[in-house]
This record gives C-alpha cells, sequence and structure tokens, in this order.
C-alpha cells in the first residue's frame, strides 16, 4: 500500500499501476538467496533491506538525470520485453493449472517440465483452470461492463467451499495472516556486505525500471500523454522505500495489474490511491474469504 501511494504521489504516469512483479520478485529471491546462502542473514530482513537500497539507488539516479537511459530502450526492445514477460508470468502460472510440483528456470525448460510431469496432471485441478480462464475471456468479450476478474474469483470462492474442492484435491489459498506490517528501517542484518547489496539493488533497479518504462510507454502512447523518464526513475524509487520500509519486496510497474486498470476504465492515479485504502481494509478484515479460492483460478 505504501508503494501505491508513494508512486501515485511521485509517478508521471497516469496508468502505471506499481506492485508486486514477478520479474522483479524473482529478481530479488536471486540476489537475496544468493547473499543469505552465504552469511546465513535472515531471508526476510535481506529482501527489505533489498527494496530499500534499491528505493535510494533509483531515487538518486534519477536526481542525476539518468533517465536518459530510456532513450536507449527502442520500441521494439519494450514491445519484446512486454511480450517476453507476458509469457514468462503465463507459464510460470501453468503450475498451478496442472496442479504440479513448480521447476524454477526458464520458459522453455517450465514447459519441458510441465509435459515431463503429464501422468501427474490433476483433471479437477485443471477443470477448475481453463473453467475460470474460459469465463474470463467470454466476459471480456460479451458483458465488458462487469468486473471479469474480481466476477470469476468471487464465483470460485462460492464454488469450491460448497463443493469442497479442498476435499477433493484441488489446492487452495487457505489461511492468509491478517493485520498491518510493522514501519521502519530494522536493523542491518550481520554479516551482509554492504557493497554486494547496493550491486545486487542496481540489477533490481534496472530491470524494475525496463519493465516499468514498458509497461508505462504503450498506455501514454495509447491516449496521447507523456512520460518524464527521470521522474518515473524517482517515483520508482520511493515506491521501492515505501514497500522496504513496510517489510515487504521490491516492487516496479505491474503489466498485468496496469492492464487490468485500463480494463476497468482507470484514467487517473486515484486509482492507486483507492486500491491503497482497499488493501488496508482487506489485510485488517476480510482476508477469511479468500480461504476457499482456488489456486488454479
Amino acid at each position: 500500500m505504501w508503494a501505491l501511494l508513494g508512486y501515485t504521489i511521485v509517478g508521471s504516469s497516469r496508468h502505471l499501476f506499481v506492485g508486486p512483479s514477478s520479474t522483479v520478485a524473482i529478481m530479488s529471491a536471486s540476489v537475496v538467496g544468493g547473499i543469505v546462502a552465504s552469511s546465513g542473514a535472515d531471508f526476510w530482513t535481506v529482501t527489505s533491506w533489498l527494496a530499500i537500497l534499491t528505493g535510494i539507488v533509483a531515487v538518486v539516479l534519477g536526481l542525476v538525470r539518468m533517465g536518459l537511459v530510456a532513450n536507449f530502450m527502442a520500441r521494439p526492445v519494450l514491445d519484446g520485453f512486454i511480450i517476453g514477460l507476458a509469457n514468462t508470468v503465463g507459464v510460470s502460472q501453468l503450475d498451478k493449472m496442472f496442479c504440479i510440483e513448480k521447476e524454477v528456470a526458464n520458459v522453455i525448460q517450465e514447459l519441458g517440465s510441465i509435459a515431463r510431469q503429464f501422468s501427474d496432471w490433476d483433471p479437477a485441478t485443471m477443470v477448475v483452470g481453463f473453467v475460470s480462464l474460459a469465463a474470463l475471456f467470454l466476459m471480456h468479450e460479451y458483458t465488458p461492463r462487469i468486473p471479469a476478474a474480481l466476477t470469476v474469483v468471487i464465483v470460485s470462492i462460492i464454488v469450491s467451499a460448497a463443493l469442497g474442492f479442498a476435499e477433493r484435491g484441488i489446492h487452495i489459498v487457505g489461511d492468509i495472516p491478517a493485520g498491518l506490517p510493522s514501519i521502519g528501517f530494522g536493523v542491518w542484518p550481520d554479516g551482509i556486505p554492504l557493497t554486494e547489496m547496493i550491486v545486487g539493488a542496481l540489477a533490481v533497479t534496472i530491470v524494475a525500471y525496463a519493465e516499468s518504462l514498458a509497461t508505462a510507454q504503450p498506455y501514454a502512447r495509447k491516449y496521447g500523454a507523456v512520460v518524464d523518464a527521470n521522474q518515473e526513475l524517482i517515483a520508482l524509487g520511493v515506491a521501492n522505500l515505501g514497500a522496504g520500509l513496510s517489510q515487504g519486496f521490491s516492487v516496479a510497474g505491474s503489466l498485468s495489474k496496469t492492464a487490468a486498470g485500463d480494463g476497468a476504465g482507470q484514467r487517473t492515479q486515484m486509482t492507486g490511491v483507492i486500491a491503497a485504502i482497499v488493501t488496508v481494509i482487506t489485510i485488517l478484515f476480510l482476508t477469511a474469504l479468500f480461504f476457499d479460492l482456488p489456486e488454479a483460478t
């Protein structure tokens, strides 16, 4: 929620939705995993510190006007990044659709892993997943005024609870911890080299900036708006500071969330403010409602 509000205040895009991103999450986990393996530090503490350092690095780069690197990101490159990102995100969710063990690898290797586990595919889970997908596509096509994703989630929860999906071996989300995160820097973990963390933060910043810019620019072109490259770097930094200070991990402009916002009619960053408020309400009072949500959905 603090990442949302941070970007809303500073960002230049009216449509970019900042939050957890599959690409940046993987990047963050790989950086933190290597550091934790050699030091034995707490994974979550190092993760939030990496987000804080990512925020600082991005703000500094924006202030010294390093947004000029955007000039080297040609439109075909950014379009290719978006297509690759969409494929990566889609394939990364297939293990939930087939109810199989996930293999952390590239797209081709993951597809190979899914094929090798053919005998373990769960028909019931596949039905849930593909019916959910079909409902999304059909609602977008024939009932565009009805929020398709929200409707599919609500209906799937109701059906899951009524038919006892968990007892039938269909994986559900289960318990989600409730309550607001604590705010603050926390204690710097022992044995963690600052230089290595800054290098990792720089790597995360570059990937997060590329993803954010690749997501923001098509919507700017679509609506005749302008995205300020340096301001986006600073906004990305503020968002990551908000995430890290509330014990979260690094964030970026999210392709899927931005597309969902645009599909729902988003025209300004007021959407981010409302989403932050709803997030607070949800994590305080509504987490129990998601217990029966099928992971395939």
